[in-house]
């Protein structure tokens, strides 16, 4: 870059109390006849990178800023390379500024850099030189605006039209809960307004003032009891309809967020808002008899009145409510609670392996002979299975736009092979196959399942975002039939012949995979409101990595819930979106409940 053309932004930053509003910066412009730069300076009364025990709040390592501005009234300095540039390639937005010196104080200057991730350089960098020109006559132009936010973010949305309105972020249901996470879910934004001096060319300093968008929550958990009490999670549930987390846009004109909504190049879509937030410590927090403990939450301002808190504990759980309390932007709140005063929820854990006798009479090949693939099943099942102990259950997919001939529930198998022939068992005709490499390359049915159990089950169904209003939802749900929440451990999964042979051969639909073509699960939990509880990922198929058999998907962070849906996502596409077979095997599914 050519030496001092570049943004320097300083914040002095204090304790977390409430909002502070944004300030405008002025300008002192020295004279100058050309080129001059521009130094940015920001004070933040708010900014909550890192923050300790009195609700001091100092810059950290690691921060950085991004900064957006109105393209009528100045434009960046951009070429096609470093040190050569062009004034009319100015649009170049979300702007990138790390911090270059005052970490750990309230006071940091930050410097442009190109945004550059590995051997990538995003388009939200560019060859920016540092330098702002003035877009008009002195008579036309006079002030400009700044707009940043922190921290930044970088997604494939902020390209040189990206709408400054509609800034993407997720603020996530499952937080880590201590103190020192707390930076990690934040938001804060501010603008400031720069006025004209002589010439063409920005000079001099601007202050932006930033504030928080979102609210902290300090749970201190109290053990008054005789015995030490290890803490899993710590869980707060709003009323049905309030977003205390999830998908949200932000508006930098006005510095407001929406919840629920997400964005896209100039625009927002509908979302997923959570009434909720888990705090879930890698390990769980050992609290001694007469002590306590403090976990954190950052969530969306709303109002708390009717609120639940449950302390989650290894035999069961505390729950609590919450009164009295309307959090607000840029303030923290706290909430006292005894694990002696709650009533207290024994809970146990019980595993269904789907190999118990009730499941006999459900089990494909028992149904339909030596019929292998879930078109002949569906005919034949009058009645879905309900487990005994559990209540989990299975249904087929209901909505809008599915074709409903080709919807199914889970289904209870016990077929297995090693083989990959698409003429036989990797061709749809045998889909309820699961692949086992210690079975022969005909087919079994028995040892096919997690630890050489027999039964399993098979599901199929997705719902691609792109295609979804053609094709709807055929995600296959497993859900509670008595209607009573309870907490899916965990699952393990396999592939399918069916699955696997396409995944790595491909067939006349869809490509095998190829590199960087990786293949998601994604399940998603709800509530009794239907309302998403939130979603758990894994990679399911990578080329040259395949799972190497049963794999275990821990739901927990999930909480209680009524129903999960299955996915599948990424891989190669087609004209009808995701193109390999949508199917998976489940097995060994470990249900929390309250002990009998």
């Amino acid at each position: 870059m050519k030496t001092m053309r570049y943004f320097a932004i300083a914040a002095a930053v204090a304790a977390l109390a409430g909002c502070s509003k944004q300030e405008p910066a002025q300008i002192e412009t020295p004279e100058a006849d050309h080129e001059v730069y521009l130094t940015v300076r920001a004070s933040s009364a708010d900014t909550r990178t890192a923050i300790s025990p009195d609700y001091a709040i100092r810059w950290a390592e690691g921060d950085a800023i991004g900064l957006f501005y109105n393209t009528d009234e100045i434009q960046a300095e951009w070429g096609f390379s470093e040190g050569s540039y062009t004034l009319t390639k100015g649009t170049t937005q979300n702007l990138y500024y790390p911090i270059a010196s005052g970490v750990g104080t309230s006071a940091a200057d930050f410097s442009y850099k190109n945004y550059i991730v590995g051997p990538v350089q995003h388009p939200a960098s560019g060859f920016y030189s540092g330098n702002f020109y003035w877009q008009g006559e002195a008579s036309q132009t006079t002030q400009a605006t700044l707009y940043a936010y922190y921290p930044y973010y970088y997604d494939t949305y902020c390209i040189s039209n990206y709408n400054v309105e509609y800034m993407p972020f997720l603020l996530p249901r499952v937080q880590e809960g201590s103190l020192e996470s707390v930076a990690a879910y934040d938001l804060a934004c501010a603008s400031a307004t720069i006025m004209r001096g002589d010439g063409n060319v920005v000079k001099g300093e601007a202050n932006f003032n930033f504030k928080h968008l979102f609210s902290i929550l300090e749970i201190t958990v109290e053990n008054t009891l005789s015995d030490a009490v290890t803490v899993e999670s710590v869980t707060v549930s709003a009323a049905a309809g309030t977003a205390l987390t999830g998908d949200c846009t932000l508006d930098l004109t006005k510095g407001v967020v929406t919840m629920g909504k997400k964005a896209g190049p100039g625009s927002t879509s509908a979302g997923v808002s959570q009434p909720s937030v888990m705090l879930s410590p890698a390990e769980g927090v050992v609290v001694p008899s007469k002590e306590t403990t403090k976990l954190y939450a950052v969530v969306a301002p709303c109002d708390l009145s009717g609120a639940t808190v449950r302390v989650t504990t290894p035999t069961g759980y505390y729950e609590f409510s919450v009164s009295g309390i309307v959090t607000e932007s840029g303030k923290y709140y706290t909430k006292n609670v005894s694990l002696a005063d709650g009533k207290f929820v024994a809970t146990e854990d019980y595993t269904i392996t789907f190999d118990e006798d009730y499941y006999n009479n459900h089990v494909a090949a028992n149904i339909v002979g030596e019929k292998y693939y879930t078109y002949d099943v569906s005919g034949k099942y009058t009645q879905y299975w309900v487990d005994p102990v559990t209540k989990l259950s299975t249904k087929k997919p209901e909505g809008e736009n599915l074709y409903s001939d080709f919807v199914y529930p889970f289904f209870v198998s016990s077929y297995n092979s090693s083989s990959l022939d698409s003429d036989t068992f990797g061709s749809y005709n045998y889909d309820l196959v699961v692949y086992n490499v210690n079975a022969s390359e005909g087919i079994a049915t028995s040892k096919g399942g997690r630890n050489g159990s027999d039964n399993f089950l098979v599901g199929n169904g997705y719902r691609d975002e792109q295609y979804y209003v053609y094709y709807g939802d055929s995600r296959p749900i497993l859900f509670f039939a008595d209607g009573v929440s309870r907490i899916i451990k965990s699952v393990w999964v396999n592939y399918t012949t069916y699955f696997m042979n396409v995944a790595l051969n491909g067939n006349g639909p869809s490509q095998a995979l190829k590199e960087g073509e990786d293949c998601m699960l994604t399940v998603t939990g709800y509530d009794i409101d239907d309302t998403e509880t939130g979603s758990v990922k894994m990679t399911y198929a990578q080329k040259d990595h395949m799972l190497s058999g049963w794999t275990e998907l821990d739901l927990s962070e999930l909480g209680p819930i009524v129903k999960v849906r299955f996915n599948l996502s990424g891989g190669p596409k087609n004209g009808s979106g995701f193109s390999l077979p949508a199917y998976y095997a489940l097995d060994d599914i470990t249900v929390t409940q309250e002990k009998k």
